[in-house]
């Protein structure tokens, strides 16, 4: 049994009817090598022990994709008008019904934007082993006219390519529009600070969102990791993550996708599997000479992170980490909002 350091331990001996003081003293040595090897195991298993299953080829399996994404399912009225000059996409998966119905019901209501300068769709994938939660969608598309569905198939690695389907759906069906939000269906956004922040910017062409994050490759033990023989650089081009940014600028949107047919993506499997923010923030910015800015306000947790403006706390997202109940985080994000700094 062991107690603290330098409290004694008072006993009664059966042999001989009076008290004996024990003073029991820890070993400090194992103590120290018991700290060490709780703090080196998890580098060990970082290093040695987690594998991942990257899916990554060696030589490339250069599998040839045409760039006309198909779009199965739109909704059924215009998609923008001559007013329109904020596009917010958010990508979801067919199963994600009830997780698009909270946002629709929160941070995405009506009353949280302006409806005739801004418009929100959820793009995505076709479920292959779900077919019946695609079926649903034409329901769900009639009932809220914001569903755009494409023929890619829906995969983690796959999502490389449902950001290239967004930005080319806005340069063919909102080429006018001048900003352009990419939003996974984890995040919660204040629309009224991104049209604010739209508002104020030119036409320059800019990617905006949390756009100091490390740019380090990793090389294993990671799902994130990527082999030197599909990215042989340390670093990647500066690039946005927190899987929500904003285009800004009405061209931006055409010169990125421009920057991805002319690139490899369509002919190495490899390059699509890709970090999708790695791609379309970084690497095709980069060849389209976009410029990233960094902002405070975008969140990588499910607590916000706020910016300073003119004395008031401001915030744009927040990422649901641990449960995806958009109402909840909504009212959390918008905690701070206003309030003195």
């Amino acid at each position: 049994m062991l107690y603290p350091i330098g409290q004694p331990f008072v006993y009664r001996s059966n042999s001989r009817n009076k008290l004996r003081p024990f003073t029991c003293r820890l070993l400090l040595p194992s103590h120290l090598i018991l700290i060490v090897a709780l703090f080196l195991f998890p580098l060990f298993r970082f290093l040695f022990l987690e594998k991942y299953d990257l899916p990554f080829t060696n030589p490339d399996q250069s599998i040839p994709l045409s760039s006309d994404i198909q779009f199965l399912l739109e909704p059924q009225e215009p998609i923008c008008s001559n007013e329109t000059n904020f596009l917010i996409m958010i990508v979801s998966r067919p199963t994600e019904s009830r997780l698009r119905q909270t946002i629709r019901e929160s941070w995405g209501n009506l009353k949280n934007y302006d409806k005739r300068k801004t418009r929100i769709l959820f793009l995505m994938g076709v479920e292959q082993s779900n077919f019946q939660a695609s079926l649903s969608l034409l329901s769900e598309n009639e009932l809220h006219n914001d569903i755009v569905l494409t023929d890619i198939h829906e995969n983690y690695y796959n999502l490389s390519m449902k950001t290239f389907a967004l930005l080319q759906y806005k340069h063919h069906r909102c080429p006018r529009a001048k900003c352009l939000v990419k939003s996974d269906s984890d995040n919660v956004m204040n629309i009224q600070n991104f049209e604010k922040l739209c508002e104020s910017t030119g036409e320059k062409s800019r990617v905006m969102g949390r756009c100091d994050v490390s740019r380090r490759v990793m090389r294993r033990g990671s799902k994130w990791a990527v082999p030197l023989h599909v990215y042989p650089f340390s670093k990647y081009p500066q690039y946005c993550s927190t899987g929500i940014y904003l285009f800004t600028g009405s061209q931006t949107a055409s010169l990125i996708t421009q920057a991805t047919k002319n690139a490899i993506f369509f002919q190495s499997s490899n390059m699509r599997m890709l970090s999708e923010d790695v791609l379309f923030t970084g690497i095709f910015a980069e060849m389209a000479g976009v410029e990233r800015e960094n902002l405070q306000g975008f969140s990588f947790f499910d607590r916000p992170s706020y910016d300073c403006v003119n004395g008031s706390y401001l915030s744009y997202s927040l990422h649901m980490n641990r449960r995806k109940e958009p109402l909840h985080y909504w009212k959390r994000l918008r905690l701070f909002e206003g309030k003195t700094c």
